[in-house]
């Protein structure tokens, strides 16, 4: 008889247990409904948390961007110049500090004979990244077409300083020394070059041509 009592005590004392766990879970779950939950919602979708939104509006602007690029470099393989020229631009305009599409803009202007235009960004990106050796060499290019052949010299030979191994560097500057009737200078920088490139065949067959 005891022993009855003794579990049908125990039986209540497990029953009123549960209960209680269950009473505590409902309080619980009514504090988070009505308190917590509201203001994890809130920090989740509130409209002025700038992290998420710039980075969502980056993103997108990004993709957008990327599209003029490959746009543009789809319509100057197809040599559609003109209209490269406007997705460069309009990528460009949301980048202005993006190296390749300044690149790919000024090289469409020097396609197009605007090499004022095309030099004026390539200065942009020497700003950018003053080493930039493709930079100093097309604006040398640039320069001799328009026959400024001093700033092309000077803008070649600052390529070659920046980079012993540019090769159309030591090309073009060659090319143009021997135009204006200075072949041994010319002779010089192949030489140069080939000091930096021993086995370089474009210098070495440009100066068996030379001499």
């Amino acid at each position: 008889m005891k022993k009855f009592k003794k579990e049908a005590y125990i039986e209540q004392y497990e029953k009123n247990l549960a209960i209680f766990g269950l009473f505590v879970f409902i309080v619980f779950g009514v504090i988070f409904m009505t308190f917590l939950l509201p203001s994890i919602y809130n920090i989740k979708n509130n409209p002025n948390t700038a992290p998420d939104n710039n980075a969502s509006v980056s993103t997108y602007n990004t993709k957008q961007n990327l599209n003029s690029y490959k746009s543009g470099l789809a319509s100057a393989k197809n040599t559609n110049y003109s209209e490269a020229l406007s997705f460069f631009e309009s990528a460009v305009e949301k980048e202005p500090n993006n190296i390749e599409y300044l690149t790919e803009l000024a090289m469409t202007h020097y396609r197009l004979k605007n090499y004022d235009k095309s030099t004026e960004i390539y200065n942009r990106i020497i700003s950018l990244e003053k080493n930039n050796v493709f930079a100093y060499n097309s604006i040398g290019n640039n320069y001799w077409i328009k026959k400024d052949f001093t700033n092309a010299e000077t803008s070649f030979r600052k390529a070659i300083q920046i980079d012993p191994y540019s090769i159309p560097s030591y090309s073009n500057l060659a090319l143009m020394l021997d135009e204006l009737g200075r072949k041994q200078e010319a002779i010089n920088v192949l030489s140069q070059g080939l000091a930096a490139n021993e086995n370089n065949s474009e210098l070495k067959i440009l100066l068996r041509i030379l001499q």
